[in-house]
């Protein structure tokens, strides 16, 4: 006679999408600027980069800041960087030079992934170019928990299990469940960047506006309309909101 195991709960970020990704691999996780990722893809590309991290010695809590265009490959980084065991800070790459110098030395960290070829402007910190072409897609070991860093907003650190009580309450306030869609295009260097999540942890279909399409209210309102989301967030706006389904005639 065989028991059946029961499945060790998910107490990470990581682990709760780890937990789709089994459920539903080949559903759509991830849209951004024509690139379409089922989970099973982006868990695996994600897998590739964490190893990178892990190598260049990211521990628990370790610091990775991440300065990188909207895409689907800032996505992968930030789990990637949570699957490494480390926490997350978005650097804004706008900022000018003594501001940026000024922000990496007070986060502490000594690792930032960047997606652009050229030096990085910051003598503090060790660049990591983005790539995740290669290497081992398999799931890491555990390598932090529940009470952890996952990462740092406005100079605070939040814990995985203080932003999985969050998205479980933005998730039953909204009804948001698997197979609903969001539209995201926020500033991630504020608190959005913690709503990314909430579509990955509950079998949901995200989308990320690229720069294009952030870039006026009318092209943002173009990738919405497209995009066919339940849910929206936009910039300088209240934290996550329904929005109604507009139709036309074209699309009744």
């Amino acid at each position: 006679m065989f028991l059946r195991r029961t499945p060790k709960p998910a107490t990470t970020l990581h682990e709760r999408f780890e937990q789709q990704v089994e459920l539903r691999p080949r559903a759509i996780a991830l849209q951004s600027d024509g690139v379409c990722l089922t989970y099973r893809e982006l868990n695996e590309d994600a897998n590739r980069m964490a190893r990178r991290l892990v190598a260049a010695k990211v521990e628990a809590d370790g610091l990775v800041l991440v300065a990188m265009e909207r895409s689907y490959e800032l996505v992968v980084t930030l789990l990637a960087v949570m699957k490494a065991g480390g926490a997350f800070v978005i650097l804004d790459k706008t900022l000018a030079p003594a501001q940026r110098d000024a922000f990496v030395q007070a986060s502490g960290a000594d690792i930032v992934v960047t997606d652009t070829a050229r030096p990085f402007p910051c003598k503090r910190v060790r660049p990591l170019r983005y790539y995740a072409a290669s290497g081992l897609e398999t799931n890491l070991d555990q390598r932090t928990q529940a009470d952890r860093w996952a990462c740092m907003i406005a100079g605070k650190v939040r814990s995985h299990e203080a932003v999985l009580q969050a998205l479980d309450a933005s998730s039953a306030e909204h009804r948001f469940q698997a197979g609903d869609g969001m539209f995201s295009a926020a500033d991630f260097a504020g608190h959005a960047v913690i709503d990314l999540f909430l579509p990955l942890i509950v079998g949901g279909r995200l989308v990320v506006a690229s720069p294009a399409e952030v870039r006026s209210v009318d092209t943002i309102d173009t990738a919405l309309q497209a995009a066919n989301c339940k849910m929206v967030r936009l910039p300088k706006t209240q934290p996550l909101s329904e929005v109604p389904q507009k139709t036309s005639a074209a699309h009744a």
